[in-house]
């Protein structure tokens, strides 16, 4: 893909997610309450087709503009989520999310984005027909080292209802995540189960 077409690409996506506010689309489209909790996040069930989230394990926080499920590990941005519950291709969440936000995209914009988006398609395919070595844990892919995260917290957080600590520790694996700290990823599964036992005694003495 010529670089012109990726910009032009990351323009609208950004135009996109800039003025829909995350918590507004899906209470609005989707007819669920996200009720607020710390630290900018606002939690309901989960989204995810067949997900039957049984606690609420569903966060949203409009001040970043990501979700995320405590339970399932899914995560990612407004448009990730309209392509995930509805079932559409990134071109299709981005012109649904466009329409929604009351930005026009004319025609010969619309099959230009469909060129790009293919392009892209087949860009991924071809890297993930490699041999590629993730560079999390074991050689987990990230989804599946957020799904093993995620069971090991929920386990924890079902048992005591500690989420503000939860939560902590989500957060901590975000900014490492954001910043590609690896080895910081690897020291917090190595030393996660420690920490949760850490943090039983801790809640037990204070009881």
């Amino acid at each position: 893909m010529k670089e012109a077409d990726r910009l032009e690409l990351m323009s609208i996506k950004n135009d996109v997610l800039a003025v829909v506010n995350m918590v507004e689309f899906i209470q609005d489209e989707y007819n669920v309450y996200l009720q607020p909790r710390a630290n900018g996040w606002y939690e309901t069930s989960c989204l995810m087709p067949n997900h039957r989230d049984e606690n609420p394990s569903f966060g949203v926080n409009p001040e970043i503009g990501r979700y995320r499920c405590l339970s399932c590990g899914a995560k990612g941005d407004l448009i990730e989520l309209v392509k995930v519950v509805e079932g559409l291709s990134f071109t299709e969440a981005l012109l649904r999310l466009a329409d929604y936000a009351g930005i026009s995209v004319d025609k010969s914009a619309d099959a230009r984005l469909g060129r790009m988006v293919k392009q892209m398609a087949r860009d991924v395919q071809s890297y993930l027909d490699r041999n590629v070595i993730y560079p999390f844990p074991a050689q987990m892919s990230e989804p599946v080292f957020m799904l093993a995260v995620a069971d090991r917290l929920k386990k924890y957080e079902r048992a005591t209802q500690d989420h503000e600590w939860v939560e902590g520790k989500y957060t901590e694996l975000d900014d490492m995540l954001e910043a590609e700290d690896y080895k910081g990823c690897e020291r917090f599964w190595s030393t996660l189960s420690d920490c949760v036992k850490n943090r039983r005694r801790e809640l037990q003495t204070n009881e």
